[in-house]
């Protein structure tokens, strides 16, 4: 019996999985599909950020666990790199020792649910980076990545197709 490398979600859609030492599949995306374009057997992969997900990073007010949240989506649907998933996931006030290592430098406790503009700490991030560690190329890209991405989610858009 050969097994094959191949998954599929549908049956006329297949994913060819990685060989060798590769831990994550990851494709680029192939461009925008409009939501109303599903069949009933068909699974529509932008379900889970057509709700509240979507109004959190609209509204350019969300927190870093709703953003932590949310990023999974984005890389699901190939939005995102691993390694941008891994950046935006990750916000240093989720992790549980931030008021005994950041905090205890700055002075302010961890709020990971505190709802702030993401857009901009990301703005901030990137003008950081250019200036202080301009020899650093791929964290500069990273986050220019980033800042765009979620800035161009926090402008709501209406697609005709």
């Amino acid at each position: 019996m050969q097994i094959s490398n191949r998954i599929s979600t549908h049956p006329n859609h297949y994913v060819s999985l990685p060989t060798g030492t590769a831990l994550v599949p990851y494709t680029k995306s192939t461009g925008l599909v409009p939501l109303n374009s599903k069949t009933s057997t068909e699974i529509d992969p932008f379900h889970s950020l057509t709700g509240d997900a979507t109004n959190l990073l609209f509204s350019r007010n969300a927190s870093p666990s709703e953003l932590s949240e949310v990023s999974l989506d984005l890389y699901a649907m190939g939005l995102v790199s691993f390694d941008d998933y891994s950046a935006l996931a990750n916000h240093p006030e989720i992790h549980p020792g931030f008021d005994r290592t950041i905090g205890a430098l700055t002075g302010e406790p961890a709020a990971p649910d505190r709802k702030r503009d993401l857009v901009e700490e990301w703005e901030d991030k990137y003008q950081f980076l250019n200036r202080y560690s301009p020899d650093n190329k791929n964290l500069i890209e990273q986050a220019e990545r980033i800042t765009k991405l979620l800035s161009a989610l926090s402008r709501k858009t209406n697609l005709r197709v």
